[in-house]
Order: structure tokens, then C-alpha cells, then sequence
């Protein structure tokens, strides 16, 4: 099942790669990435689209969570979004 996590990040060099480095860590492979400033210049909003269940996303969610530069993540999945 295909999952789509956005994650707001503090928008600093370097956060990206850390982000997909988690990934290629534990040999994930991500369908789509994204990337973009919000509407304040100090944070970014990540959208990844992985194809994975649900226990691998929560392993993923709780790694996410563990980096320094990471305010939020979102499972997109769990509630309807536009």
C-alpha cells in the first residue's frame, strides 16, 4: 500500500539528505519526494511517498522523530486531505 508522510523540518542545510538517508539505511525505496518552503522562511514541508505497510511506516515515523531538525510528521493515509 502506498503511504504518503509529510514532515515539517526546521529549513537548514543538510535536512534532506538526512531525511532520505534514513531511507537508504534500511533499504526503502521512495516512490516521490518533495521539498519546499512553507509560507515561514525557517521551515520546509517534505512530502515522501513510500509503498510499505503499516509497521514499517511507524518504524519509519519513530526514526523520523529521533532527528533533531524534524517539528512534525504527518501521515497523509490516516484522515482525508486535499
Amino acid at each position: 500500500m502506498s503511504h504518503t508522510i509529510s514532515v515539517l523540518v526546521e529549513n537548514k542545510f543538510g535536512v534532506l539528505a538526512r531525511i532520505s538517508g534514513i531511507f537508504a539505511a534500511r533499504g526503502f525505496n521512495i516512490e516521490s519526494l518533495t521539498a519546499g518552503e512553507t509560507n515561514d522562511p525557517s521551515i520546509s514541508i517534505i512530502k515522501i511517498v513510500i509503498k510499505e505497510d503499516n509497521l514499517i511506516i511507524e518504524q519509519i515515523a519513530k526514526q523520523l522523530k529521533k532527528l533533531v531538525d524534524v517539528i512534525k510528521i504527518i501521515d497523509c493515509n490516516d484522515d482525508n486531505y486535499i
